[in-house]
């Protein structure tokens, strides 16, 4: 439903301001008045219907909305206030009144500055300058809805106003403290965007460059335009302005604010099909109705609605490619998403490199906020490498969806993708993803071979250590042996064949031969 009311958001300003164009005209004033507001209705309500669809940005979706949609319908009530007065029909001081009490509620514009880009005040100091816009608002609309303000006399001269409760006087000092109020909101408004600016980092930091600069041009063109126009001062402010709502909207796309990179991606598609409805419309209708001498034909109806009906299909899918190519960049069409693949694959000059790669080509081919590329090794093992994208908010995100990745009839790997919970794998994706696994069995295989060649040469490693542990042991054992061999060399046969040497040096003594015979028949 959000996505009907945003498309609505989208189309409504321009079929006002189309309807004000015709107002103007009927009023006898020049029908092209409303168009130097045109770029900055249509900035407001494309970059309100993006934020809104997508749930984010606070009150600022709605007051991009507000201005987008509040500024025709205002140039559609005063054309007519000026028509009715011309034309003399009744109810022309009620519409003077309309159009004179509306003009204070463009002030929302100035609560855009204030809270862009988080959807609050600075601080809670700042709060108060929210407040005194909203009262400053309610002072410019009540005034000229209550009494007879100076402005009114000089825009509907002669016309009564229909209310008038409060008197001359109390009006104009009203009106002059709501004069002195907006000076003062433009002022702070400024002082604030320069002070977020400055305490701002990162990406913030990024987006307040955009919104700064453009603030920046869109005052310079408010006093530019009362210095050099000052019979119609609005005008550079109506052509400078429209810079704010683009700059936010490039804030957004460039450096992802609030995430929505899908509905613009969908919005653009939009866009361009309706285009291409218009122009074969106007071609073949406007057109060959213009050289046949009729317009009105129904045959030329049927025969344009007959060719858009044809050339729908083709068109929605290459609207969709030029779209993604805007957005994302690289994630454009899946054959050069596969094409990319391939060549990072045969790029990676290790192992090692192939598979965070591999993660990383399908991530960014399907816009994915993470991808996981797991080897089946053997004995149950595995090996997993991944990938995630940067500016991801984790806690909004799909179930992850896997794909086997096999080689020759055997699995020895999985894909595994986890999207934005907004922005679901879709059919075509899951096609694409499933074209890559088919193409990453090879490699997965030749990765599984080397993890399982790894693993043998660790095991070789493992029981060459042991042999060596072993061998060292062996050697210690049998030096142990010789030690003990000599030790027992030493203590026995040697020492009784050091008795016997000493017993026949006693022979050769006759002295000693009496005691030797004693001992040799003991």
């Amino acid at each position: 439903m959000r996505r009907v009311a945003a498309i609505a958001f989208l189309f409504v300003p321009p079929l006002l301001l189309a309807a004000a164009c015709g107002v103007n005209a009927w009023a006898g004033r020049s029908w092209i008045d409303p168009l130097e507001w045109t770029p900055l209705a249509l900035a407001c309500a494309a970059v309100g219907s993006l934020l809104w669809v997508r749930r984010a940005g606070g009150a600022i979706a709605g007051l991009f909305i507000y201005m987008g949609i509040g500024l025709p319908i205002g140039m559609i009530v005063e054309a007519y206030a000026r028509g009715a007065v011309e034309h003399g029909i009744a109810g022309a001081p009620w519409a003077a009144w309309l159009f004179q009490a509306s003009l204070g509620v463009s002030l929302g514009f100035y609560l855009i500055l204030q809270l862009f880009p988080t959807g609050a005040p600075l601080s809670r100091r700042w709060r108060t300058l929210v407040w005194l816009t909203i009262a400053t608002g309610a002072v410019v609309v009540l005034t000229p809805a209550l009494g007879v303000t100076a402005e009114f006399t000089a825009n509907f001269p002669g016309v009564v106003h229909p209310l008038q409760i409060l008197p001359v006087g109390v009006a104009d000092v009203l009106d002059g403290v709501g004069g002195v109020g907006t000076l003062i909101l433009f002022v702070a408004s400024a002082v604030e965007i320069v002070l977020r600016y400055r305490r701002s980092t990162g990406d913030q930091r990024a987006q307040m460059k955009w919104f700064a600069a453009a603030s920046a041009l869109a005052a310079g063109g408010f006093i530019l335009g009362f210095a050099t126009l000052p019979d119609n001062p609005a005008i550079a402010f109506a052509l400078l302005t429209p810079l704010i709502p683009i700059a936010a909207g490039i804030a957004i796309l460039r450096y992802h604010l609030y995430d929505i990179d899908v509905v613009i991606s969908k919005t653009v598609v939009v866009a361009l099909l309706a285009a291409f409805i218009a122009v074969v419309y106007v071609a073949v209708v406007v057109g060959i109705g213009t050289i046949a001498g009729s317009t009105t034909s129904p045959a030329l109806s049927i025969a344009a609605t007959v060719l858009v009906a044809v050339l729908f299909q083709p068109v929605r899918v290459r609207a969709q490619r030029l779209a993604n190519r805007l957005v994302y960049g690289e994630r454009a069409t899946p054959y050069e998403v596969i094409a990319g693949f391939s060549e990072r694959v045969a790029d990676a000059v290790s192992t090692d490199r192939v598979l965070p790669q591999m993660a990383e080509a399908a991530g960014r081919g399907v816009g994915a906020t993470e991808v996981s590329i797991r080897v089946r090794l053997p004995g149950g093992l595995e090996r997993i490498e991944r990938w995630s994208a940067p500016r991801v908010d984790r806690d909004r995100v799909a179930e992850p969806w896997t794909v086997t990745i096999g080689y020759q009839g055997e699995p020895v790997g999985d894909l595994i993708v986890t999207k934005p919970a907004n922005d679901p794998l879709t059919p075509g994706e899951q096609s694409l993803l499933r074209d890559l696994a088919a193409q990453a069995g090879l490699a997965l295989h030749n990765v599984r071979l080397t993890e399982e060649l790894e693993i043998r040469l660790r095991e070789l490693d493992e029981q060459a250590a042991a042999l060596r542990v072993s061998r060292e042991r062996l050697v210690t054992a049998r030096d142990a042996q010789r030690r003990g061999l000599q030790r027992d060399i030493h203590e026995g046969p040697e020492r009784q064949l050091l008795d016997i040497r000493q017993r026949l040096h006693r022979m050769l003594d006759p002295d000693d031969l009496d005691e030797l015979i004693v001992h040799t028949n003991e």
